[in-house]
């Protein structure tokens, strides 16, 4: 399965085999809603090939995710640590108000502008 992707509409999830995590990149200008994120949820476990690994979600292009869609995410166990890579201030903001309000329910979660500092964060969650 390393290296093999596999795409929903608004983005696509792949086993970085090197690094020992899964990774999600979302495509621009989607609107995800609860149905787009059971989407999501289905191909990022497809990647993980059943581990529970930590996974690397890339939010640097511009996308939408809805109230319902964010709460599906927030209780997500799936996966051992969370890592979200993100350029945009807007992102930042509303990615820690969110794992602020669902912080009993998530998993390790981090918000990171650097690609490699995500990495490295991650690698101290796989199994």
């Amino acid at each position: 399965m390393a290296g093999e992707r596999f795409r929903t509409e608004l983005g696509e999830a792949w086993l970085d085999d090197e690094n020992g995590i899964v990774r999600f990149a979302y495509f621009a200008g989607g609107v995800c809603d609860l149905e787009g994120a059971k989407r999501i949820l289905a191909v990022e476990e497809r990647a993980s090939g059943g581990k529970r690994l930590p996974i690397l979600i890339d939010v640097r292009l511009p996308v939408t995710i809805d109230q319902e869609a964010r709460a599906f995410f927030a209780r997500i166990k799936s996966f051992s640590a969370f890592a979200f890579l993100m350029d945009s201030p807007v992102s930042a903001m509303m990615t820690k108000i969110f794992a602020a309000v669902h912080e009993k329910e998530l998993v390790p979660t981090k918000l990171f502008n650097s690609e490699r500092e995500a990495i490295d964060w991650l690698q101290g969650f796989s199994e």
